[in-house]
């Protein structure tokens, strides 16, 4: 009887010990770039050095309330948009909102209205004012 010989598995040569590569981080793909949003800019401010007074209302009477608009029961809010001169006098008036009937007897009475001028560094300079009236019966 024979031996067989041993069955020999054929070695294999030491696995190679791979470290897997790091996998990227993920990473935000540009976008062209986006208008940026419109913002409105505000007036320059005064520097530390300018000083800008506000007009005061020196001869101011109320508005009476308009007889036509009475009587037809109107009533409701006036705003109007003065314009004063540098010496003080209203020198325009816009209705920004209200009824007719009680804007024109507004704008009436508001013509008289004289104002101490706004002054910037102590000289006179014109300036816009809004004026709120408000009527109810």
């Amino acid at each position: 009887m024979e031996i067989a010989a041993p069955i020999t598995t054929p070695s294999l040569p030491p696995a190679e010990t791979r470290v897997p590569e790091p996998t990227p981080e993920p990473v935000a793909t540009p976008r062209p770039e986006e208008p940026a949003p419109l913002v409105a800019t505000p007036a320059p401010l005064p520097s530390a050095r300018e000083v800008v007074v506000q007009p005061q209302c020196e001869s101011c009477p109320p508005p009476p309330y308009p007889l036509i608009a009475q009587r037809l029961g109107i009533r409701g809010r006036v705003r109007l948009r003065l314009s004063l001169s540098d010496s003080g006098a209203v020198s325009r008036i816009d209705v920004i909102e209200g009824p007719r009937e009680l804007a024109e007897g507004v704008v009436k009475a508001v013509r008289k209205w004289r104002y101490r001028p706004a002054t910037r560094n102590g000289a006179p300079m014109p300036f816009q004012v809004e004026v709120p009236f408000d009527f109810q019966q």
